[in-house]
């Protein structure tokens, strides 16, 4: 059996999981505290004493299929008014140039 650790994801049960902790057991396994992952068993915590389960398998982290995230729409929206590169461009640069003017002047008048 492949190591098991805290973080680690196991297809325990036909169903996968996320092992939380990994504690010695007084048969000679291990206790699994795992936190459910796949849809069947998500939000479920369970045990698992590793002497009695057939098949634990450690899933490979480098197989994992990362997916964007579907559940919310996001709306970005643009600092400026128009769309137009140059204008913004002029006015982000004034307002800054405004800011650096205002520092100097404080700097000098103390």
């Amino acid at each position: 059996m492949t190591q098991l650790a805290p973080g680690a994801r196991a297809l325990i049960r036909d169903e996968e999981w996320l092992i939380r902790r990994v504690d010695p057991s007084a048969d000679g396994g291990w206790l699994l505290t795992c936190d459910g992952i796949s849809d069947l068993v998500r939000g479920q915590n369970a045990l698992f004493l590793t002497e009695l389960e057939d098949d634990i398998e450690v899933l490979d982290p480098a197989e994992t299929l990362l997916v964007p995230d579907t559940s919310a729409t996001r709306t970005f929206t643009a600092p400026f008014a128009r769309a137009n590169r140059e204008e913004d461009y002029r006015t982000a640069w004034a307002f800054f140039e405004a800011r650096s003017d205002q520092a100097v002047t404080t700097a000098t008048t103390h």
